[in-house]
């Protein structure tokens, strides 16, 4: 019986410790799924640990089982060692004059108005980016006062999957962007708000599935590449569905010298990724990224019939 427990102990420490090795290989192929699902990997690692102590605890102290033990404290001391930090927040207090930005995915512009406006309003949200916007979705959004709301917007709706718009209560400047290989536009915008001027990117990149990891790549590249151009003295937000999580280097490099609002509210595990299922969401696909900013508080916000949870922030230009 101890033995046959030591094995399946065994497997599920080398089941997690295989998946969360993945964190550290940059390469394509499956590796960009299997990184996503990282802190379900990190859960197996500390179960596979609080099973071995429960083992030890029923069939005493071997020295086989002691070994194991160790050993399942080494594993399981990986996803703590980079939770931990997720967890505690570094945020300063709300004063008037912060800024609110949202980001929501609104898969083939099915996603339902209400919900959204309901947030935007709750929120007082400023500066809204969509991804996966149709014509039809935003006429339904304007119908429900987003033009109101937000009046200023750049970027394009679309038919398909394409379709990016940055909407604000701010004037917006539209700039110059690149989207490489056709894919979703991401729009980049000069907000001036009455605390002074940013720059927005809004961000849209290919899913990293086997056959499409090249184009994936490529519009973190591209996220990195325009991030680097920027003048260090100008604030800078990127917000939307990058089809990333911070367990994939490539979107790590992307993201270098940002902070991820969710993170700095102590927000840990964000999951916005599958949405509406029999399930929980389980991956972190979607973001706001600020330079120059402080967080205030950020949060999540359920949208029927899209398969993304919406995200906001609310920070403040330094």
């Amino acid at each position: 019986m101890k033995y046959a427990a030591l094995v399946v102990l065994c497997l599920m420490a080398l089941v997690a410790a295989c998946g969360m090795a993945a964190r550290w290989i940059d390469a394509d192929g499956v590796a960009p799924i299997v990184q996503s699902i990282f802190p379900l990997f990190g859960i197996l690692a500390i179960a596979a640990f609080v099973a071995g102590v429960g083992v030890t605890a029923v069939v005493g102290p071997t020295r086989p089982m002691l070994i194991a033990l160790v050993g399942l404290l080494l594993i399981a001391a990986v996803p703590v060692a980079l939770a931990v930090p997720t967890l505690v927040p570094h945020t300063v207090h709300s004063r008037p004059g912060d800024e609110v930005i949202m980001t929501s995915n609104m898969e083939f512009g099915q996603a339902s108005a209400a919900p959204i406006m309901a947030a935007i309003r709750a929120h007082h949200v400023d500066t809204l980016v969509l991804e996966e916007v149709t014509p039809d979705a935003l006429e339904r959004l304007d119908a429900a006062g987003l033009r109101t709301l937000l009046p200023h917007r750049v970027g394009r709706t679309r038919t398909d999957f394409r379709g990016t718009v940055i909407a604000s209560a701010h004037p917006l400047t539209e700039e110059s962007s690149f989207v490489p290989y056709d894919g979703a536009g991401m729009p980049v915008a000069r907000v001036q708000t009455p605390q002074g001027a940013y720059l927005l990117r809004g961000v849209h990149t290919y899913a990293p599935l086997p056959n499409l990891t090249t184009r994936w790549r490529a519009g973190l590249d591209e996220v990195r590449r325009w991030r680097a151009r920027q003048p260090t003295d100008v604030p800078l937000v990127i917000a939307g569905d990058f089809n990333a999580s911070t367990a994939m280097p490539a979107f790590r490099r992307a993201i270098a010298g940002m902070t991820d609002a969710q993170r700095a509210t102590g927000s840990g595990w964000v999951r916005t990724w599958p949405n509406g299922r029999s399930f929980p969401p389980f991956i972190a696909l979607d973001h706001i990224l600020v330079r120059d900013f402080d967080v205030v508080t950020s949060g999540r916000v359920t949208v029927a019939d899209t398969d993304h949870r919406a995200v906001w922030a609310r920070v403040r230009l330094r």
